[in-house]
């Protein structure tokens, strides 16, 4: 796939542009939509609008250049007279009692829990469609109201997989098995 190469190189430039603080990064990303556009691919098109916008969001706030993307997502929307409704618009981080660095038995199944409910909630951004007969992912769907929140949920769910482990790492010694 000549077109997943191209998107890839805009998409390393655009990383590499981010890492210089340097807004060129909103054009690289905007020729990656393109590729997806010309291609035919226009819901994973709209995704990258907002995924690259929200980027750019929090990167470039000031510049404006995230609006650029989040308005060719929904023009691309409305284009193609694709329907979206957001799966949540907000998500809290759930509060467990923790007492100090130790968590209980009880707090440790509501966090796991916490956890498994968040997994199945961010499952819910991702349309599964038929493809060579078979159920398959082909995008997101997100949009300018939805996807600060999905970066809030990736984050919990990010940190409470890191902390696991780090509670797991910390739970064994080497020195235990020597």
């Amino acid at each position: 796939m000549r077109s997943d190469f191209i998107i890839d190189r805009y998409v390393n430039a655009a990383e590499c542009y981010f890492k210089t603080n340097n807004v060129r990064a909103y054009e690289c990303y905007n020729r990656a939509v393109d590729v997806d556009v010309k291609k035919q691919k226009i819901n994973k098109a709209i995704q990258k609008c907002f995924q690259y916008g929200y980027l750019l969001f929090v990167e470039f706030k000031e510049k404006g250049l995230f609006e650029k993307l989040y308005r060719k997502g929904e023009d691309l929307r409305l284009l193609h007279d694709l329907k979206h409704s957001c799966v949540i618009t907000k998500f809290d981080v759930p509060e467990i009692d923790e007492n100090d660095d130790e968590i209980d038995e009880s707090s440790e199944e509501e966090l796991h829990q916490a956890v498994s409910d968040a997994v199945d909630l961010r499952k819910k951004f991702q349309v599964e469609e038929l493809v060579n007969r078979k159920r398959v992912i082909t995008h997101e769907s997100i949009c300018r109201n939805c996807i600060q929140a999905r970066a809030d949920l990736d984050e919990f769910i990010k940190e409470e997989k890191s902390r696991k482990v780090e509670t797991t790492k910390s739970n064994y010694s080497l020195t235990d098995y020597w």
